[in-house]
């Protein structure tokens, strides 16, 4: 179709002399018209298209009109290269032709000239009633649900109705990374990847942005996404505890390394009933138990809700891996006012005891600024709350220290002989 429009706007300038014989102005627009389509082929269409539009309205009423229709083709398909998306850089030249034909020559030359800026506007607003009657159905394989701060990668489906001719640009929100646009048989196909730091349920909108083929008109609709159920670590955390935790009160906890005959006071859930019944007596599982810290010493408070989040998580790990290897483990929860609260936390009252110690977390929403303590102010209060620290845990078993590294680094550097975990 290019190829085809293209010859014939060439064409066109030999036809405008023949009519336009008796016509200096016609006929000499239309030499030098002739001269440029011939050595820009494939070239300029644009302006060459409006230089047609200006020499033919030049022509005598009615064959101007004639030829205005006829150059209309012509001007459809060079706006369907969409080298230029600005519909003003058609209309503004057209329009001002108008208006000085209808001043300095006649009404009829107006008229003529008036036909191609009649059809741009007239494929404008049908664009833009198409384009605005569009609407989203957006459609996923299943429920959405990740962890907070854990990459969650699908396909989202949207149908579109009525069904357009029209390319699509994608504006993705915040959490929301698009890695693949399909667009065809009035659907939208997304690869997506949503990413989010904090739990909740997440319902983003999508924008995008609709422009007609002919690049003269763009609409922006929105994409109502899906619900994308975002559970926090911490939530996460406690659910696989008390998962881990029911296993290992019904299987114990580690390799088998040896295996002895039952005596009273062992545990039933170390029997192991098929050797029992293959040797005819009770005999009981010797494990590897498996490496866990001693008591916990965490420090309460974050610099912002995704470390809180992140300081939860971390905290409940470290419990549960304590209580895999031992009946109970000791947490001493320090605030920021440097006061202490102490919990004993056993596979019996975990649930309640976590949910407890976490309830007592703290967002201080504080941003951490370089500085130096040269009036020694910092160093004392370090040395006071490391005294009272080492005073007050002094009956921990192997304590290990979890915190938000941000705020309490320092301490791990003081207290040398603690294990450190920081988010």
């Amino acid at each position: 179709m290019r190829l085809n429009t293209s010859v014939v706007r060439k064409i066109l300038p030999a036809l405008y002399i023949l009519l336009g014989v008796s016509n200096p102005v016609v006929l000499a627009s239309s030499v030098i018209l002739l001269i440029l389509e011939l050595t820009h082929w494939g070239r300029r269409d644009e302006a060459l298209t409006l230089v047609n539009i200006a020499v033919a309205g030049l022509i005598q009423f009615p064959l101007g009109l004639v030829l205005e229709l006829a150059i209309i083709p012509i001007l459809d398909s060079v706006l369907r290269l969409r080298r230029i998306n600005q519909p003003l850089a058609y209309i503004t030249p057209i329009a001002a032709s108008v208006l000085i034909a209808y001043i300095l020559i006649n009404p009829y030359t107006a008229l003529q000239l008036a036909v191609p800026l009649i059809y741009i506007l007239l494929a404008m607003a049908i664009s833009l009633v198409k384009l605005s009657l569009v609407r989203f159905t957006a459609t996923t394989d299943g429920e959405l649900r990740t962890v907070a701060g854990t990459p969650l990668q699908y396909r989202l489906r949207v149908i579109i109705r009525p069904r357009v001719n029209a390319e699509a640009s994608i504006e993705a929100p915040g959490g929301i990374r698009v890695s693949e646009v399909t667009w065809g048989s009035g659907e939208l196909r997304l690869g997506l990847t949503a990413l989010f730091e904090l739990g909740g349920v997440y319902r983003p909108l999508i924008r995008v942005q609709l422009r007609d083929v002919r690049g003269l008109v763009k609409v922006i609709k929105v994409i109502r996404h899906p619900p994308i159920i975002v559970t926090p670590r911490t939530q996460q955390a406690l659910e696989l505890a008390e998962g881990v935790l029911a296993r290992a009160s019904v299987y114990g906890v580690g390799d088998i390394s040896d295996l002895r005959e039952y005596e009273p006071g062992d545990p039933i859930r170390r029997i192991h009933w098929k050797k029992t019944a293959q040797l005819g007596k009770p005999v009981v599982k010797l494990l590897n138990e498996p490496y866990a810290p001693g008591d916990v010493l965490a420090f309460s408070y974050a610099t912002n809700a995704v470390k809180l989040d992140k300081l939860g998580s971390l905290i409940v790990a470290t419990v549960t891996q304590a209580l895999l290897s031992g009946e109970y483990v000791n947490v001493a929860l320090v605030n920021r006012s440097g006061e202490l609260m102490f919990f004993k936390v056993t596979q019996g009252n975990f649930n309640e005891t976590m949910r407890l110690i976490l309830t007592n977390l703290e967002n201080i929403n504080a941003s951490i600024l370089g500085g130096g303590d040269y009036v020694g102010y910092l160093t004392v209060m370090h040395n006071a709350l490391i005294s009272r620290l080492t005073q007050a845990t002094s009956g921990l078993r192997s304590p290990v220290i979890v915190g938000d590294g941000d705020l309490i680094n320092w301490v791990c550097l003081r207290l040398r002989d603690f294990k450190c975990l920081l988010t």
